[in-house]
Formats: C-alpha cells, sequence, structure tokens
C-alpha cells in the first residue's frame, strides 16, 4: 500500500467515527430522556397520588379565610451578632 492510500483509510476512519459519536450522542439522549421518564412515572407519580389522596399540604399553602394574617409566629431567638458568628 502507497502512503496516500494509507493516509485516505485513516480519513475515512476518522470520519467514521465522528459520525458514530454523532449517532451515539442522539441515542443516549432518547435514552436518558426515556429512564428519567420512566422514573418519574414510577416514582414521583404514586407518591404525588398519596399526597393528594391523604389531603397534605406539605408546603402549608392553603389559604385559611378564617384567619386575619398570613404571617407565621416564630419563637423569640438569639439575636445580634453572636447569632450570626456560628449560624451551623
Amino acid at each position: 500500500m502507497s502512503g496516500s492510500s494509507i493516509k485516505y483509510i485513516k480519513d475515512l476512519g476518522g470520519k467514521a467515527q465522528k459520525a458514530g459519536k454523532a449517532v451515539a450522542y442522539r441515542i443516549a439522549a432518547v435514552q436518558a430522556f426515556i429512564l428519567l421518564f420512566v422514573i418519574y412515572i414510577i416514582v414521583i407519580g404514586p407518591i404525588s397520588i398519596l399526597i393528594r389522596l391523604v389531603n397534605g399540604d406539605l408546603l402549608n399553602r392553603r389559604i385559611d379565610d378564617k384567619k386575619s394574617t398570613f404571617w407565621i409566629d416564630r419563637e423569640e431567638g438569639v439575636t445580634g451578632i453572636e447569632s450570626c458568628k456560628r449560624q451551623f
């Protein structure tokens, strides 16, 4: 084989590799979408249905018309510069 034919084969192999990578990335994107969708349907869906069935309001977002204010009373904590130094 001459040097030009070897170079041609190497160039052809490089182009095939780039095309194969492009196809693999598209397949991986579809595969990831399907996998995440299935996980959502199996895990998140039933949990949300269960919470709605037990009438749970985990974030306390329900509006109560009987209340005069929507402020949440908190206990008095330590105030001042000392509470800022060690927060955790």
